[in-house]
């Protein structure tokens, strides 16, 4: 099979295509963008790769590194390999940790540094996390022969969490002389920063003896604390019993812990039948009691009892999911004695059980299930298998993955039945590693089967992004050609459900932070990004996010496009968002994007109207608008602002409606108004429109455009017909464009107001003009006299003063007169 090609340069977006971005920092060729018409839309970021150069500018040379973990933030932090001989970098300084952000790059800590107390160093690392804040947490060792677990603040400054083998370390009552002896391996890291840890304590020191030696510690920015401990603590709704091994399982944003533990048969009345429990706590709710072996009360299997409980997971709203086996007694068989359970409020639900029916699979039934995932929507996440034979399933179409609530539930992928995002004509064999985000999309790894579909033994293996009603996203795939590399392994970090503690590749925009290995030998951290389209077949709402590709609201980080097959209105956002990029029209419908009053997008890369794509609202969008469609602003009349320039291209349309004169009030303008804080470079066709039967009257001025930053003109104005005795008039001003309704019929020269009409108005000019050369002159002879009333009596057309009459010449005579009397007498 020939590779895809995955590397570009910034390319402007095209449909069904993968985009690379090269991060400015490396020196890495890119090639040109290939991909076929299945492939999914993105951005690829080398975030790092082989032979970039170690930031600080040491002159130390990447030459390896471990799959990277992921923040809501975007920020990647990586364990990293040096290469050895350059820049003074040997075995014993050759692992630091980075952490790559937008833009920046900074190394962590550094093995052999020799910043720990008494001049010691970090030896090796083990688990990372960074939390939203961009606080790193990691467990390693020290050359001092010691464990540790240290916080990494984003300011850099460093702190020690715990480390074993010295005295005051540990938090809890009468433990002040006491060690820790070991730390536990799961690292639970929430993303609010709060840290949880299983240790053992050192025997014979400060007071621990065997029954006492372990427990559960936590550390919320910095403050410490013991949360469990053997021999100690007790679990709730246990009666007397004593803690024997606790495990911390999880902890959520809000500090929920979730915890796996034994009791010490004999100790109450606990037997060795009924001494492993799981629970939660914190929260208003308090500690909870969850299940418990040998005790009966199993949801969904009357009269049954677990054998056996693990792979507890915990969401940010408390809620949890496990695994369970149960009893073999009564109607439990070994074919149906496993399952997955929820716990919400404070009830337990059965969600799928060995034995019983598969969803998505009509009359097959489930055999066997990997470990959950939960994640904030409620959603529980496992990969599993159906029972061969049963419903016509075979070996090679046994496996799955599901997305399961308490009540429905939907099968979202599914080895031998083709339909593989990216490939259709491939199939799924195998499923590896398994994580979601909040939200509840999915990120696996999965094998493809060879022979099928072009799939040989150098291109079945790929990262894939799936949502729940099977919208699905390719992101790289072995074979494929990565910046002039070829693609020999893939690899991220499973088993996270987006706040339950664990270390994450995947956040809630969608992002996947993972390690490509490549044919040279080359390692690479990378960074997927999705594209977002509108992918409802209707108009809808911007704001949720079950309209856009893969279940994603739309931020920072993403080009958007709105293309529709068939006219389609969004409406939104409702409040402030904030985009990469906007794409709108380019299909065979008229696409619109409403921006309601209370909307302010901002678009950092700008928006682009296509042909069939139009913008209109009473919003603000902040960033540049390049129009090839149709700009619109109001609903139908209404104000529209753009925070930035203003470029109309020969084939855009600037849309202006009018209704009425006034636009006092920003919430029930009478016509529509450009407002540009910027330049607005202008081409194309300015097309104005009388709406709710409205006809301008004479004099009547709208300034529809107005542009900060200077304005240009338009190719074309298409103006409404006015009534045969007026005409437009536009003015351009260097920042604003105005229309004026002016008159047409030809001036009477007793108008001496030049308003276009003969009234009481240009009768009192011919008052305050009489005697003198103006105004009031309507014979053009340099002298205001009764001539020029008789002028003004025979074309007087009316005053909208329904009482003013035509006053008799002699008596408008005799008061002139009189009044130029009174004026000589002053002189």
């Amino acid at each position: 099979m020939s590779p895809r090609l995955l590397g570009s340069v910034a390319l402007r977006r095209l449909p069904s295509c993968f985009r690379l971005h090269v991060a400015p920092a490396l020196a890495v060729a890119a090639l040109a963008l290939a991909c076929g018409v299945e492939s999914a839309c993105g951005e690829q970021r080398v975030v790092a790769m082989s032979g970039d150069l170690q930031p600080g500018g040491s002159g130390a040379m990447l030459a390896g590194l471990s799959a990277p973990t992921l923040n809501d933030a975007g920020q990647v932090l990586l364990q990293t390999r040096l290469l050895e001989g350059v820049a003074g970098v040997g075995s014993h300084n050759d692992a630091p940790l980075w952490l790559i952000g937008d833009g920046t790059r900074r190394v962590v800590a550094r093995k052999g540094a020799g910043d720990l107390g008494g001049g010691s160093s970090i030896s090796a690392f083990s688990a990372t996390s960074v939390a939203d804040d961009g606080d790193v947490v990691f467990r390693g060792a020290t050359d001092a022969g010691k464990q540790g677990i240290w916080r990494v603040s984003a300011s850099g400054s460093m702190s020690t969490a715990a480390i074993t083998a010295t005295t005051g370390m540990v938090s809890g009552p009468q433990l002040q002389t006491a060690q820790f002896d070991t730390l536990g391996f799961l690292l639970l890291h929430s993303p609010s920063d709060i840290l949880v840890f299983n240790a053992r304590l050192k025997r014979s020191i400060g007071g621990v003896d065997t029954s006492s030696s372990r427990g559960v510690w936590k550390d919320a920015g910095g403050a410490k604390e013991i949360l469990l401990r053997e021999g100690i603590s007790s679990i709730p709704a246990t009666g007397a019993s004593q803690l024997l091994v606790p495990s911390a399982e999880g902890v959520n944003f809000a500090g929920q812990t979730v915890f796996l533990g034994s009791m010490v048969p004999g100790v109450g009345e606990v037997t060795a039948e009924d001494s492993l429990a799981l629970w939660r706590a914190g929260g208003a709710a308090g500690d909870l009691l969850v299940a418990r072996t040998g005790s009966g009360n199993v949801a969904g299997v009357p009269g049954a009892s677990f054998r056996a409980l693990s792979d507890s997971r915990i969401n940010s709203t408390g809620k949890l999911a496990y695994a369970g086996e149960l009893r073999l007694e009564g109607a439990v068989t070994s074919a149906n004695d496993r399952g997955i359970w929820t716990f919400e409020g404070d009830a337990n639900h059965l969600v799928a059980r060995s034995g019983f029916a598969a969803t998505g699979v009509p009359q097959s039934e489930f055999e066997a299930f990997g470990a959950p995932v939960l994640s904030d929507s409620g959603q529980t996440l496992f990969s599993g298998s159906l029972r061969t034979g049963v419903g016509g399933v075979t070996a090679a179409t046994s496996r799955g993955i599901w997305a399961m609530n308490e009540t429905s539930g939907a099968l979202i992928a599914r080895s031998g039945v083709g339909r593989v995002p990216g490939a259709s004509a491939a199939r799924f064999a195998e499923f590896g590693a398994l994580a979601s985000n909040n939200d509840g999309l999915a990120a696996f790894a999965a094998t493809l089967e060879n022979g099928v579909g072009g799939v040989d033994s150098e291109s079945n293996q790929g990262l894939w992004l799936m949502d729940a009603v099977g919208d699905g996203r390719m992101i790289a795939r072995t074979g494929d050609v990565i910046a002039g590399r070829t693609v020999a392994a893939l690899e991220f970090v499973g088993g996270s459900g987006g706040g339950d503690g664990r270390q994450r590749a995947l956040n809630d925009h969608g992002q996947l932070a993972y390690k490509a290995v490549f044919t040279s030998g080359d390692e690479a951290a990378l960074l997927y990004t999705p594209d977002l389209s509108w992918r409802s077949s209707t108009g809808g709402d911007w704001d949720a996010a079950a309209n856009w590709t893969l279940g994603i609201a739309p931020s920072s980080v993403h080009r958007v496009d709105i293309v529709g097959a068939q006219p389609t209105t969004v409406a939104g956002p409702s409040g402030s968002v904030t985009i990469r990029e906007l794409t709108l029209g380019g299909g065979a419908g008229q696409t619109t994007l409403e921006l309601p009053e209370t909307g302010i997008l901002t678009v950092t890369d700008g928006v682009h109207l296509a042909a069939n794509g139009r913008l209109a609202g009473k919003g603000t969008l902040v960033g540049q608008v390049i129009n090839a469609g149709a700009t619109s602003p109001g609903l139908s009349t209404g104000i529209l602002a753009i925070d930035g320039g203003y470029v109309q291209r020969p084939g855009g349309t600037l849309s202006i409606e009018l209704g009425g004169v006034d636009n006092s009030s920003p919430f029930h303008a009478q016509f529509d108004q450009l407002l540009v804080f910027g330049a607005a470079t202008l081409g194309g066709t300015l097309d104005v429109s009388l709406v709710e039967g409205f006809i301008p009257a004479i004099g009547d001025t709208f300034p529809i455009l107005k542009a900060t930053g200077g304005l240009t003109s338009f190719d074309a104005m298409n103006l409404p017909t006015l009534p045969s005795d007026r005409a437009w008039s536009a003015t351009r001003s260097v920042d604003a464009l105005a229309l004026t309704v002016v008159a047409t019929t030809p001036a009477s020269p007793a108008d001496f107001d030049h308003d276009g009409d003969v009234d009481a108005a240009d009768l009192a000019q011919w008052k305050t003009g009489f005697g003198k050369t103006s105004p009031g002159d309507a014979d053009d002879n340099g002298k205001v006299d009764g001539a020029n009333f008789l002028a003004w009596q025979r074309a007087y057309t009316g005053s909208s003063n329904a009482s003013t009459t035509v006053p008799e010449p002699a008596t408008v005579l005799l008061a002139a007169l009189a009044l130029t009397v009174v004026r000589r007498r002053r002189c």
